[in-house]
């Protein structure tokens, strides 16, 4: 679990800082030196890309995940997993070109979205090739560069691009095909990595020896749009029963909400690699192992980070425009949504990996049905309070689901009585914490020192609960790094 720890350390660098770079894009950047029409444009192209992209890539990167531990000819794997998003590139991209008015005619943007579609169709394809690279850096243990350049180049290159416009280098237009570009770049980036981590050339492979990745990529493929779709769902429906006032809002607050699971999410993306590995050699034993850390070290990691935001959250508020803490209760949710999301144990990534992997795609299709009806039945009640709670029903709904069945098929279950207690730990720590705030003094300055304060007495005395207590040897190890190197220094 070492190279897990110390390789999401970085990951969570990195993922953070494009977290709080990508704030600063969308609240400060775009919203001064952008139109709202041509912001709102940017953001549909990048939204269209982002649905597009799973039917470009079939699934190729969890596809080379799955099989790379048990497959000899590395080059020919990686061959066809490129092979077959490019055929999807030219039927696709020939469906795009063939039927361009479908945009003209259904939406009142359509002229408009017509001559840039084109764009979020080429990020697709970018994107598309990026992640299969990316997955074939992640079978070699190789995450933190994908990472980076995954949450922080495209970060960095909308910033550069938005200061380029501000100073009246390009305009707002020309703005769309740099940032287009910039998609490519960090693809040809992505590829030079891939090749000083495990030279590769593509080769001829044999069709037949391969065909039944294909199967399983389409059912991955399926899985990643409906979640890509049922991401932005409550976001969409929201306006139709709320002010468009009431829309940032809730957007703000998700946003912030869903910081909490950044360390789980840099935590996965190296133990999904080994957990594949384990599956394909059918080491049960690795797999619980596996399941039962990642699930009790996303807990303390991402329970932390749930403290440091909820605990503050008054006082983060007070320093926004009056209004917007309206949002302070869907942060709560969300956050414990997302956090319920992150102690899975890799439950989906265990489905994913496996022989079962068809059940992915019926537990997306269970996940739209209770998103959808939750949505349905929450937001007309309660608004934006409706929207979270269906979010956080929906997650602890699948994700119990996925649990339960990986524990029936596999015998492996991520959750042992050192993971209640620490979440009893959290639930004190929560109440205690956040009764102290300064908000109602109306100061800025103030509120930034309180912030500054209580989230270094909650870092330590967590950090010294869980080290006292032993129960997470990894983070336990990492501590003790840390003190070392303050010590030293």
């Amino acid at each position: 679990m070492g190279i897990i720890i110390r390789q999401s350390f970085w990951n969570m660098v990195a993922t953070y800082t494009g977290f709080v770079l990508g704030a600063v894009n969308v609240l400060i950047l775009y919203a001064n030196f952008f139109s709202k029409e041509n912001y709102g444009l940017v953001m549909s192209l990048v939204s269209l890309s982002a649905i597009v992209m799973p039917f470009i890539a079939i699934g190729m990167n969890n596809a080379l995940l799955r099989f790379s531990p048990t497959e000899k000819d590395k080059n020919a794997l990686l061959s066809f997993s490129l092979f077959v998003p490019t055929v999807a590139f030219f039927v696709i991209g020939g469906i795009l070109w063939w039927k361009n008015d479908f945009f003209v005619a259904f939406f009142p943007q359509g002229e408009i979205l017509k001559d840039f579609a084109w764009l979020g169709f080429a990020i697709a394809v970018f994107s598309a090739f990026f992640e299969v690279f990316y997955g074939y850096a992640q079978a070699h243990l190789r995450s933190i560069e994908g990472v980076v350049l995954r949450e922080l180049f495209y970060r960095v290159a909308t910033s550069v691009l938005l200061f380029a416009v501000f100073f009246g280098w390009i305009d707002e237009l020309q703005f769309c095909y740099y940032l287009t570009a910039s998609f490519a770049i960090r693809l040809l980036l992505m590829m030079m990595v891939c090749y000083r981590c495990e030279p590769f050339h593509l080769k001829w492979f044999d069709w037949k020896k391969y065909r039944h990745i294909i199967t399983y990529g389409a059912f991955s493929s399926l899985g990643m749009a409906i979640w890509a779709a049922l991401l932005e769902f409550d976001k969409s429906m929201l306006p139709f029963y709320e002010s468009l006032t009431t829309e940032a809002y809730y957007t703000l607050a998700v946003f912030i909400g869903m910081t909490v699971a950044v360390p789980y999410r840099s935590l996965y993306q190296i133990a999904n690699p080994i957990l594949s590995k384990a599956i394909a050699e059918n080491d049960v034993e690795r797999q619980k192992d596996l399941a039962y850390k990642s699930s009790l070290n996303s807990l303390i990691l991402c329970g932390l980070f749930f403290l440091l935001i909820n605990c503050n959250i008054n006082d983060i508020y007070s320093m926004l425009p009056k209004g917007y803490e309206n949002g302070i209760t869907v942060v709560l949710i969300i956050s414990v949504a997302k956090l319920i999301d992150s102690i899975s144990g890799l439950a989906g990534s265990h489905i994913v990996y496996s022989k079962y992997y068809r059940w992915d795609l019926v537990f997306s299709v269970c996940l739209m049905a209770c998103i959808i009806g939750t949505n349905f039945y929450f937001i007309p009640r309660w608004g934006m309070n409706g929207a979270s709670m269906a979010t956080l029903i929906s997650l602890l709904f699948i994700n119990s689901l996925r649990v339960w069945f990986v524990w029936k098929r596999f015998g492996v279950f991520p959750f042992k009585t050192n993971s209640f207690v620490i979440m009893g730990i959290l639930v004190v720590f929560y109440f205690v914490f956040s009764s102290l705030s300064c908000e109602h003094l109306g100061n800025k300055w103030l509120s930034v020192c309180v912030i500054l304060t209580k989230s270094i007495v909650i870092t330590v005395a967590l950090g010294y609960v869980i080290y006292r207590t032993k129960y997470s040897t990894d983070i336990n190890q990492m501590i003790c790094s840390v003190m070392k190197k303050l010590k030293n220094s």
